[in-house]
Protein backbone atom coordinates (compact mmCIF):
# COMPACT_ATOMS: atom_id res chain seq x y z
CA UNK A 1 0.00 0.00 0.00
CA UNK A 2 1.69 3.77 -0.78
CA UNK A 3 2.22 6.02 1.80
CA UNK A 4 2.49 9.62 2.19
CA UNK A 5 4.57 11.33 4.27
CA UNK A 6 3.40 14.28 6.61
CA UNK A 7 5.45 16.71 7.88
CA UNK A 8 4.76 18.34 10.54
CA UNK A 9 7.59 19.79 12.59
CA UNK A 10 6.93 23.39 11.04
CA UNK A 11 3.25 23.81 12.19
CA UNK A 12 3.47 27.17 14.55
CA UNK A 13 0.99 25.86 16.73
CA UNK A 14 2.69 23.07 17.77
CA UNK A 15 4.67 24.83 20.77
CA UNK A 16 5.35 28.57 19.68
CA UNK A 17 2.82 30.39 20.08
CA UNK A 18 2.87 32.86 22.98
CA UNK A 19 0.29 32.43 26.49
CA UNK A 20 1.89 36.24 27.41
CA UNK A 21 2.98 38.88 25.29
CA UNK A 22 5.14 41.54 27.10
CA UNK A 23 4.31 44.73 25.11
CA UNK A 24 4.97 47.96 26.87
CA UNK A 25 1.44 49.01 27.11
CA UNK A 26 0.20 45.75 28.31
CA UNK A 27 3.09 45.34 31.19
CA UNK A 28 1.70 49.15 32.12
CA UNK A 29 -1.97 47.61 32.70
CA UNK A 30 -0.78 44.92 34.51
CA UNK A 31 1.13 47.06 36.91
CA UNK A 32 -1.75 49.42 37.37
CA UNK A 33 -3.71 46.28 38.51
CA UNK A 34 -1.41 45.37 41.18
CA UNK A 35 -0.85 48.65 42.59
CA UNK A 36 -4.60 49.08 42.62
CA UNK A 37 -4.95 45.79 44.22
CA UNK A 38 -2.09 46.13 46.74
CA UNK A 39 -3.03 49.86 47.44
CA UNK A 40 -7.27 48.89 48.90
CA UNK A 41 -5.19 47.02 51.35
CA UNK A 42 -4.02 48.43 54.95
CA UNK A 43 -0.50 48.59 55.23
CA UNK A 44 1.08 45.47 57.13
CA UNK A 45 1.62 41.99 57.28
CA UNK A 46 -1.53 41.67 55.04
CA UNK A 47 -0.64 43.83 52.36
CA UNK A 48 3.46 42.28 52.64
CA UNK A 49 2.13 38.62 52.30
CA UNK A 50 -0.39 39.97 49.05
CA UNK A 51 2.62 41.09 47.24
CA UNK A 52 4.73 38.44 48.05
CA UNK A 53 1.70 35.95 46.30
CA UNK A 54 1.83 37.81 43.45
CA UNK A 55 5.43 37.95 42.89
CA UNK A 56 5.49 34.18 43.19
CA UNK A 57 2.83 33.91 41.13
CA UNK A 58 4.38 36.42 38.25
CA UNK A 59 7.34 33.95 38.79
CA UNK A 60 5.74 31.17 37.41
CA UNK A 61 3.98 32.78 34.88
CA UNK A 62 6.94 33.51 33.18
CA UNK A 63 9.81 31.36 34.36
CA UNK A 64 11.43 34.27 36.64
CA UNK A 65 11.65 36.61 33.55
CA UNK A 66 8.78 39.19 35.23
CA UNK A 67 8.42 39.78 38.88
CA UNK A 68 4.50 41.38 39.98
CA UNK A 69 4.69 44.50 38.79
CA UNK A 70 6.34 43.43 35.24
CA UNK A 71 3.45 40.68 34.20
CA UNK A 72 0.30 41.27 32.11
CA UNK A 73 -2.17 40.04 34.40
CA UNK A 74 -4.98 40.67 32.12
CA UNK A 75 -3.83 38.22 29.50
CA UNK A 76 -4.09 35.44 31.90
CA UNK A 77 -6.87 32.72 30.83
CA UNK A 78 -8.71 29.78 32.61
CA UNK A 79 -6.04 27.12 31.90
CA UNK A 80 -3.47 29.27 32.83
CA UNK A 81 -4.37 29.49 36.01
CA UNK A 82 -5.36 26.06 36.51
CA UNK A 83 -2.06 24.79 35.09
CA UNK A 84 -0.32 27.13 38.04
CA UNK A 85 -2.54 25.41 40.97
CA UNK A 86 -1.02 22.56 39.73
CA UNK A 87 2.42 23.23 39.46
CA UNK A 88 2.17 24.92 42.99
CA UNK A 89 1.36 21.60 44.89
CA UNK A 90 3.89 19.56 43.20
CA UNK A 91 6.57 18.51 45.39
CA UNK A 92 9.73 21.05 44.98
CA UNK A 93 8.03 24.04 43.42
CA UNK A 94 8.63 26.35 46.37
CA UNK A 95 12.64 25.50 45.84
CA UNK A 96 12.32 26.13 42.18
CA UNK A 97 10.57 29.25 42.96
CA UNK A 98 13.16 30.55 45.41
CA UNK A 99 16.26 29.49 43.05
CA UNK A 100 14.16 32.15 40.30
CA UNK A 101 13.60 34.87 43.22
CA UNK A 102 17.58 34.35 44.10
CA UNK A 103 18.46 34.43 40.25
CA UNK A 104 17.04 38.14 39.76
CA UNK A 105 18.30 39.15 42.97
CA UNK A 106 21.90 37.88 43.77
CA UNK A 107 21.80 40.00 46.95
CA UNK A 108 18.62 38.41 48.66
CA UNK A 109 19.26 36.42 50.94
CA UNK A 110 18.35 32.58 50.44
CA UNK A 111 15.30 31.09 52.25
CA UNK A 112 15.17 27.85 53.82
CA UNK A 113 11.32 26.97 52.06
CA UNK A 114 9.48 23.77 52.35
CA UNK A 115 9.56 20.76 49.73
CA UNK A 116 5.99 21.38 49.24
CA UNK A 117 3.10 24.37 49.41
CA UNK A 118 0.41 23.96 52.08
CA UNK A 119 -2.89 23.56 50.81
CA UNK A 120 -3.68 26.82 52.72
CA UNK A 121 -0.69 28.88 51.22
CA UNK A 122 -2.04 27.47 47.05
CA UNK A 123 -5.59 28.88 48.54
CA UNK A 124 -3.69 32.26 48.97
CA UNK A 125 -2.26 32.29 45.73
CA UNK A 126 -5.42 31.29 44.03
CA UNK A 127 -7.21 34.04 46.17
CA UNK A 128 -4.37 36.89 45.07
CA UNK A 129 -4.71 36.20 41.58
CA UNK A 130 -8.76 36.34 41.54
CA UNK A 131 -8.23 39.85 42.82
CA UNK A 132 -5.50 41.23 40.83
CA UNK A 133 -8.13 39.89 38.10
CA UNK A 134 -11.11 41.80 39.59
CA UNK A 135 -8.71 45.01 40.05
CA UNK A 136 -7.93 44.47 36.08
CA UNK A 137 -11.54 43.98 35.24
CA UNK A 138 -12.32 46.96 37.68
CA UNK A 139 -9.55 49.24 35.63
CA UNK A 140 -11.60 48.43 32.01
CA UNK A 141 -8.77 45.87 30.95
CA UNK A 142 -10.52 42.92 31.03
CA UNK A 143 -14.29 42.72 29.62
CA UNK A 144 -17.15 41.37 31.76
CA UNK A 145 -16.96 38.02 29.72
CA UNK A 146 -13.34 38.06 29.90
CA UNK A 147 -13.56 38.27 33.63
CA UNK A 148 -15.37 35.67 34.50
CA UNK A 149 -14.34 33.33 31.70
CA UNK A 150 -10.67 34.14 33.22
CA UNK A 151 -11.47 33.11 37.09
CA UNK A 152 -13.93 30.68 36.95
CA UNK A 153 -12.01 27.37 36.17
CA UNK A 154 -13.89 25.07 33.79
CA UNK A 155 -15.07 21.83 34.67
CA UNK A 156 -15.87 18.76 32.42
CA UNK A 157 -19.55 18.33 33.13
CA UNK A 158 -19.57 14.52 31.68
CA UNK A 159 -21.66 15.50 29.02
CA UNK A 160 -20.42 15.11 25.24
CA UNK A 161 -18.50 18.41 24.53
CA UNK A 162 -19.79 20.31 21.50
CA UNK A 163 -17.55 19.20 18.42
CA UNK A 164 -15.99 21.71 16.31
CA UNK A 165 -13.43 23.81 17.99
CA UNK A 166 -9.56 24.68 17.71
CA UNK A 167 -7.70 23.53 20.44
CA UNK A 168 -4.69 26.28 21.01
CA UNK A 169 -1.21 25.79 21.33
CA UNK A 170 -1.33 27.47 25.16
CA UNK A 171 -4.40 24.53 25.91
CA UNK A 172 -2.35 21.35 24.30
CA UNK A 173 1.01 23.18 26.86
CA UNK A 174 -1.66 22.49 29.64
CA UNK A 175 -3.12 19.39 29.20
CA UNK A 176 0.19 17.55 28.86
CA UNK A 177 1.58 19.47 31.84
CA UNK A 178 -1.58 17.87 33.85
CA UNK A 179 -0.50 14.62 32.34
CA UNK A 180 3.18 15.14 33.52
CA UNK A 181 1.59 15.98 36.68
CA UNK A 182 0.18 12.83 37.29
CA UNK A 183 1.43 9.85 39.42
CA UNK A 184 0.24 7.08 37.40
CA UNK A 185 1.81 5.52 34.37
CA UNK A 186 -1.81 6.55 32.81
CA UNK A 187 -0.49 10.16 32.60
CA UNK A 188 2.43 8.76 29.57
CA UNK A 189 -0.51 7.32 28.08
CA UNK A 190 -2.59 10.43 27.44
CA UNK A 191 0.30 12.87 27.34
CA UNK A 192 0.87 10.80 23.61
CA UNK A 193 -2.42 10.55 22.38
CA UNK A 194 -2.76 14.02 22.73
CA UNK A 195 0.40 14.46 21.00
CA UNK A 196 -0.84 12.18 18.36
CA UNK A 197 -3.75 13.77 17.69
CA UNK A 198 -3.13 17.97 18.21
CA UNK A 199 0.44 17.91 16.56
CA UNK A 200 0.17 14.35 14.42
CA UNK A 201 -3.17 15.18 13.06
CA UNK A 202 -4.56 11.61 14.16
CA UNK A 203 -8.80 10.60 13.76
CA UNK A 204 -9.60 9.07 16.99
CA UNK A 205 -10.39 5.78 15.41
CA UNK A 206 -6.65 5.80 13.76
CA UNK A 207 -5.25 6.04 17.56
CA UNK A 208 -7.26 2.98 18.45
CA UNK A 209 -5.94 0.84 15.31
CA UNK A 210 -2.31 1.72 16.12
CA UNK A 211 -0.31 -0.87 17.01
CA UNK A 212 3.24 -1.41 18.20
CA UNK A 213 4.50 -2.84 15.20
CA UNK A 214 3.65 0.68 13.45
CA UNK A 215 6.23 2.55 15.36
CA UNK A 216 8.59 3.02 12.88
CA UNK A 217 12.55 4.23 14.15
CA UNK A 218 14.15 5.77 10.45
CA UNK A 219 17.80 5.11 11.35
CA UNK A 220 18.87 7.54 8.17
CA UNK A 221 17.08 10.60 9.96
CA UNK A 222 17.15 9.64 13.25
CA UNK A 223 13.48 9.90 13.79
CA UNK A 224 10.85 7.98 14.69
CA UNK A 225 7.24 7.60 13.14
CA UNK A 226 3.85 6.64 13.37
CA UNK A 227 2.48 4.42 10.38
CA UNK A 228 -1.26 5.43 9.93
CA UNK A 229 -3.05 2.58 7.73
CA UNK A 230 -4.79 3.97 4.88
CA UNK A 231 -8.71 2.62 4.19
CA UNK A 232 -10.15 1.68 0.67
CA UNK A 233 -10.96 5.54 0.37
CA UNK A 234 -7.52 6.62 1.25
CA UNK A 235 -3.45 6.08 1.26
CA UNK A 236 -1.61 5.11 4.57
CA UNK A 237 0.63 7.82 6.02
CA UNK A 238 3.50 8.37 8.17
CA UNK A 239 4.13 10.90 10.89
CA UNK A 240 7.16 11.94 12.32
CA UNK A 241 6.81 12.20 16.24
CA UNK A 242 8.08 15.83 17.34
CA UNK A 243 10.21 16.04 20.71
CA UNK A 244 7.43 16.00 23.57
CA UNK A 245 5.61 12.94 22.01
CA UNK A 246 9.18 10.86 21.82
CA UNK A 247 9.57 11.34 25.86
CA UNK A 248 6.18 10.61 26.57
CA UNK A 249 6.38 7.54 23.82
CA UNK A 250 9.24 6.49 25.67
CA UNK A 251 7.73 6.89 29.25
CA UNK A 252 4.81 5.10 28.08
CA UNK A 253 6.72 2.17 26.93
CA UNK A 254 8.51 1.84 30.05
CA UNK A 255 5.40 1.24 32.00
CA UNK A 256 3.22 -0.57 29.08
CA UNK A 257 6.12 -3.11 28.02
CA UNK A 258 7.37 -4.30 24.87
CA UNK A 259 4.90 -7.00 24.13
CA UNK A 260 3.55 -7.01 20.82
CA UNK A 261 -0.23 -5.61 20.50
CA UNK A 262 -1.89 -1.95 20.62
CA UNK A 263 0.00 1.18 21.32
CA UNK A 264 -3.00 2.35 23.48
CA UNK A 265 -4.14 0.10 26.25
CA UNK A 266 -6.75 0.96 28.63
CA UNK A 267 -5.21 0.58 32.65
CA UNK A 268 -7.03 -0.86 35.40
CA UNK A 269 -8.10 0.87 38.65
CA UNK A 270 -5.81 1.57 40.99
CA UNK A 271 -3.32 3.24 37.61
CA UNK A 272 -0.74 0.96 37.39
CA UNK A 273 -1.42 -2.39 35.75
CA UNK A 274 -1.66 -2.17 31.85
CA UNK A 275 -3.84 -4.62 30.34
CA UNK A 276 -2.40 -5.30 26.85
CA UNK A 277 -5.81 -4.84 24.79
CA UNK A 278 -7.19 -2.29 22.60
CA UNK A 279 -8.39 1.50 24.08
CA UNK A 280 -11.83 1.85 23.41
CA UNK A 281 -12.39 5.67 21.65
CA UNK A 282 -15.24 6.01 24.32
CA UNK A 283 -12.08 5.68 26.94
CA UNK A 284 -9.84 8.01 24.56
CA UNK A 285 -12.73 10.34 25.15
CA UNK A 286 -12.95 10.17 28.97
CA UNK A 287 -9.11 10.88 29.03
CA UNK A 288 -9.46 13.86 27.28
CA UNK A 289 -12.44 15.26 29.24
CA UNK A 290 -10.48 14.20 32.68
CA UNK A 291 -7.34 16.21 31.34
CA UNK A 292 -9.33 19.13 29.81
CA UNK A 293 -10.90 19.01 33.84
CA UNK A 294 -7.51 18.73 35.22
CA UNK A 295 -5.80 21.39 33.07
CA UNK A 296 -8.62 23.51 33.43
CA UNK A 297 -9.63 23.36 29.42
CA UNK A 298 -12.88 23.82 27.96
CA UNK A 299 -14.16 20.38 27.13
CA UNK A 300 -13.33 18.95 23.69
CA UNK A 301 -13.73 15.87 21.58
CA UNK A 302 -10.72 13.68 20.80
CA UNK A 303 -11.22 14.41 16.79
CA UNK A 304 -10.96 18.18 17.83
CA UNK A 305 -7.47 17.84 18.47
CA UNK A 306 -6.50 17.24 15.09
CA UNK A 307 -8.80 20.22 13.80
CA UNK A 308 -5.22 22.13 14.69
CA UNK A 309 -3.32 20.02 12.14
CA UNK A 310 -6.51 21.19 9.63
CA UNK A 311 -6.57 24.35 10.33
CA UNK A 312 -2.76 24.97 9.75
CA UNK A 313 -2.67 22.92 6.26
CA UNK A 314 -5.34 25.24 5.12
CA UNK A 315 -3.86 28.42 6.29
CA UNK A 316 -0.42 27.37 5.00
CA UNK A 317 -1.63 25.97 1.23
CA UNK A 318 -1.07 28.01 -1.76
CA UNK A 319 -4.35 28.91 -1.90
CA UNK A 320 -6.06 32.15 -0.71
CA UNK A 321 -6.89 31.24 3.20
CA UNK A 322 -10.08 31.34 3.61
CA UNK A 323 -11.77 32.12 7.20
CA UNK A 324 -12.42 29.25 8.94
CA UNK A 325 -16.05 28.20 9.17
CA UNK A 326 -18.03 26.90 12.12
CA UNK A 327 -16.81 23.30 12.44
CA UNK A 328 -13.20 24.59 12.85
CA UNK A 329 -13.17 27.71 14.12
CA UNK A 330 -11.51 28.15 17.89
CA UNK A 331 -13.78 29.16 20.96
CA UNK A 332 -13.71 32.51 22.18
CA UNK A 333 -12.71 31.45 25.52
CA UNK A 334 -9.45 30.09 24.09
CA UNK A 335 -8.33 32.68 20.97
CA UNK A 336 -4.92 33.04 21.24
CA UNK A 337 -3.38 36.53 20.03
CA UNK A 338 -2.19 36.26 16.35
CA UNK A 339 1.39 36.55 16.38
CA UNK A 340 3.27 39.82 15.96
CA UNK A 341 6.47 40.81 14.21
CA UNK A 342 8.28 42.40 16.39
CA UNK A 343 10.74 42.14 19.34
CA UNK A 344 8.51 42.46 22.00
CA UNK A 345 9.21 39.07 24.37
CA UNK A 346 6.33 36.37 24.54
CA UNK A 347 6.24 33.92 27.15
CA UNK A 348 5.36 30.45 27.11
CA UNK A 349 3.42 28.26 30.10
CA UNK A 350 3.93 25.79 31.09
CA UNK A 351 7.49 25.66 31.71
CA UNK A 352 7.21 22.22 32.53
CA UNK A 353 6.01 21.33 29.44
CA UNK A 354 8.15 23.45 27.79
CA UNK A 355 11.38 22.20 29.25
CA UNK A 356 9.99 18.46 28.22
CA UNK A 357 9.84 19.26 24.90
CA UNK A 358 13.31 20.58 24.31
CA UNK A 359 15.16 17.78 25.74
Amino acid sequence: MATAEVQLGDNPLAGESPDFILEPDQVKRGSEAVSSYLNSLKPGDGRRSAEDALQTLALLFSDGSCDAYEFPWQQVKAYHGAAAMNILKEEGTPARLESLRFERDPTRKYRQVPTTYSFKHVQKLRNSLRRVLSESHKLGFLSDEEFHQAIQLPKADGKRPTPGRVLTASEFRALTSACSLATTVAGHRDSLLLALGFQGGLFVNEMVALSLKDMKYDNRRGQVTVYVKGTKDSRGRTVPLQNGALIALEDWLAGRGDEPGPLLCPIRKGGQKVEIRRMTATAIRQACLKRAEEAGVEPFTPNDLRRNVVATRQSGGARKAQAPSAQTRPSALYMERPPEESDVERVLFPYQTRRLEVL
